[in-house]
């Protein structure tokens, strides 16, 4: 079985880029188009590895959504760990990790007009569980659009790098900047 035959089996369908902007309004792919844009440009100029999906209802169910959602895997750099130390479990991982995407996030809304960013939900552990590298989330990040700019919410969701998405139905990559 190829690799991207797997990918599918564990993900679902990958979508194409343009099949998915078609999905979208005017207004919304040109706000997507813009965060994902800038966004990129950031990593760029940091050299950062990451994959960016659109992920969940909107590409399966009927416009209007409510939000637009994406996962993001930002892989770690060598820089990340203060005095080098690696994290020692996965919620530390996670926070720092996180603290890294909402500054790029923080940025990318910075270089823009008509954008801010709404609810943070930082990575948290399970409660049920109380073990640090068993997560309730891993963290997300709502963008805004301001008045009078419209819109739909776009929640960006923080994935890690070494996880199987468990959610399966189909994506779209519309970044990735991994190093091969």
């Amino acid at each position: 079985m190829t690799q991207d035959a797997v990918a599918e089996r564990e993900l679902g369908p990958q979508m194409d880029r343009q099949t998915y902007f078609n999905l979208l309004s005017d207004t919304d792919r040109f706000n997507v188009q813009a965060i994902t844009g800038t966004f990129k440009q950031i990593l760029e100029e940091e050299g950062r590895r990451v994959v960016l999906k659109a992920v969940g209802g909107q590409l399966s169910k009927p416009h209007p959504r409510k939000d637009l959602d994406f996962n993001v895997c930002l892989l770690p750099e060598a820089s990340d760990q203060k005095n080098g130390d690696p994290p020692y479990n996965q919620y530390e991982k996670a926070l720092v990790n996180f603290r890294i995407l909402r500054d790029i996030i923080q940025r990318t809304i910075d270089r823009l007009s008509g954008f801010k960013i709404g609810k943070i939900i930082e990575p948290a552990i399970e409660e049920e569980y109380t073990n640090p590298a068993v997560l309730k989330t891993g963290g997300s990040i709502t963008i805004v659009p301001k008045e009078p700019r419209e819109g739909t919410l776009i929640e960006i969701f923080r994935e890690a790098e070494n996880t199987e998405s468990v959610k399966k139905g189909p994506y779209v990559v519309l970044i990735n900047t991994r190093k091969t």
